[in-house]
């Protein structure tokens, strides 16, 4: 029960003072919302109240048990037969005994398939079903259906959701104390992804006398070195254990007529887990690829379908979202989740597809964020940690198509983030981005935009000599690929005159500077902005060689263009009048 003060503190409260309302303990399944709902049994017992389990595995299950029930109460036998035969709803002989005699707890557990709590001619919702609120006593159900529409408004929610990993670290601890440190079991929970199942079963592993596995630093080496490779050999299997929970809750949305749900979670399983997705950013179109026939008119009840079976959560993005996004909430797979369904993806073979359209989920998200606005670079923020886990997790996996629609969205992602002068993030997007993916090629543009960014990045960290390293190893290529006169190829050429510079050669900037101007006037025009920034650099490099005067010219020759081309209050036209003055 680490971690789960509060809402037994409140579900006990709740025994001595019924509030009129039914409670509902929802959550993935292996959360431990049974668990929960047997502590408040046990205390319930304790405080000599009567209690009452149910089983609402199906619809059969609850009326039978009900039914039960009713006849320990005293229920006609009649009435009680017309129930069994249908002639009279059932819920309705059982209901008004426990009204009349208060004083007890009434558990309807694992009612993950709503419907089956469902009576001939009532909704759910309505409350006067099986589930009803009381201030005779206290109805707590437990299920992995999290929507509040179908449960009313005669119903609060209780969300039991997976453990911080100091209280994790507590459940290992409390199961197998001799297996390592506080902190070595936090590390272990924190990789289990606090999800109590498997907690319990790691604990209970750990402290069987013959086990394989001693330490919480030994097993969760083994679930990191196997668990991918589906060979890991805890006894019983605890992947096998913890996934069938939500295997079952998947099985039960394809018999209620959503089989889509299935494959849009396999997608959001190649997302970082379990960083919020932002909902604003989740193509429909994109996202139906997957939905069979129906395509994207089946994705929004899918993921309805997904969040009512608890298989996913909602959130709002962190950090805090910007104006772009204000208020727009995220869709969260647990990690355990979602490295199932990677694993399982794996050894079928399809993870390239899948992971694919995660690819252009994600690319049709940023690919119209402007780099120049700065309410998009909030934006670009919250889609960071996924980008890096499909570089990371998904690159080697994909098609080269995909890799390079992945690589091209690191890049405009770099770029972004070099205008929000995030520099260091910036570099880390590039650099990794290029480690994960060479298999295009030396020569794929895509590969050539990392290679630019990453040089960017390292300029304006103060690393010229890096900075210009890089540029100078982009220049071949780009000349012998794009061509010598091409725009990106004259940049490169710039750029390598900037970093020079920036080491305080201002003579050799000159040059190179000088050397590029009447390329650039031949290929763009004499007016082109890219020529009037040659134009500028030029005057500084001159007044960087300590020659004012002649710097002092080439300014004031460069202004009126400026101000007629770019327009008087342009930046670049403010940064001439500035070093003018200077």
């Amino acid at each position: 029960m680490r971690g789960r003060d509060r809402v037994l503190d409140r579900l006990t409260q709740l025994l001595a003072e019924p509030d009129g309302l039914a409670h509902v303990l929802s959550g993935l399944g292996g959360t431990g919302k049974s668990m929960v709902a047997l502590r408040v049994a046990d205390v319930a017992v304790t405080q000599g109240r009567r209690v009452w389990w149910v089983s609402a595995v199906d619809g059969a299950s609850l009326s039978a048990g009900m039914l039960l029930l009713a006849e320990s109460l005293g229920a006609d036998a009649g009435l009680v037969q017309g129930a069994r035969a249908g002639a009279v709803p059932a819920c309705d002989v059982l209901w008004p005994l426990l009204e009349a005699d208060p004083g007890w707890l009434l558990v309807i557990d694992n009612a993950d398939d709503v419907e089956a709590l469902a009576v001939t001619g009532r909704v759910l919702r309505d409350g006067n079903g099986w589930v009803r609120g009381s201030r005779s006593g206290l109805v707590l159900v437990t299920t992995r259906d999290s929507d509040p529409s179908h449960w009313g408004r005669a119903v609060e929610l209780h969300p039991v959701g997976w453990l911080t990993d100091a209280d994790g670290g507590l459940v290992l601890r409390d199961l197998a104390p001799q297996a390592g440190t506080q902190s070595e079991a936090e590390s272990l929970s924190g990789r289990l992804g606090g999800l109590a199942l498997a907690l319990h079963h790691a604990g209970s592993h750990l402290a069987m006398p013959f086990a394989r596995l001693r330490t919480f630093t030994a097993y969760q080496q083994a679930w990191e070195e196997e668990f991918a490779a589906g060979t890991y050999s805890g006894t019983p299997s605890d992947r096998d254990v913890v996934t069938s929970t939500w295997d079952l809750s998947l099985d039960q949305l394809d018999r209620s007529g959503f089989p889509q749900a299935r494959n849009l979670l396999d997608v959001l399983a190649w997302f970082a887990a379990p960083i919020p997705v932002p909902t604003q950013g989740l193509d429909h179109e994109v996202l139906g690829r997957v939905c069979g026939d129906t395509g994207a008119a089946a994705v929004a009840p899918g993921l309805q379908a997904l969040l009512s079976a608890g298989l996913i959560e909602t959130r709002l993005p962190s950090p805090p979202p910007g104006p772009a996004h204000a208020g727009t909430s995220g869709v969260m797979v647990h990690p355990l989740v979602a490295e199932t369904i990677r694993s399982r993806h794996l050894a079928r073979g399809t993870a390239p597809t899948i992971a694919g359209v995660a690819v252009d989920v994600l690319a049709q998200a940023t690919n119209d964020l402007q780099n120049v606005r700065a309410a998009d670079w909030a934006v670009w923020i919250v889609w960071l940690p996924h980008l890096e886990e499909l570089l990371t997790q998904a690159s080697s996996h994909l098609g080269l198509e995909d890799l390079a629609a992945l690589a091209g969205t690191a890049a405009d992602g770099a770029m972004a983030l070099l205008w929000a002068g995030s520099y260091p993030a910036s570099l880390k997007v590039a650099e990794t981005a290029r480690q994960h993916t060479q298999r295009l090629g030396a020569e794929n543009p895509e590969i050539l935009f990392l290679i630019d960014r990453q040089a960017g990045a390292y300029y304006f960290l103060g690393d010229h000599a890096e900075a210009e390293r890089l540029y100078r190893e982009l220049l071949p290529i780009e000349e012998r690929v794009l061509g010598p006169e091409h725009p990106d190829t004259l940049t490169t050429r710039y750029e390598i005159a900037r970093a020079i510079a920036g080491q305080g050669d201002h003579a050799e900037a000159e040059r190179l500077y000088r050397e590029l101007l009447p390329t650039r006037e031949r290929v763009l025009g004499s007016e082109h902005p890219s020529t009037l920034n040659i134009r500028y650099a030029i005057a500084r490099a001159v007044a960087g060689q300590g020659d004012h005067a002649e710097a002092e010219r080439l300014y004031r020759e460069l202004l009126p263009t400026e101000g007629r081309v770019l327009g008087p209050e342009h930046p670049d036209t403010l940064t001439t009048r500035r070093a003018l003055g200077s």
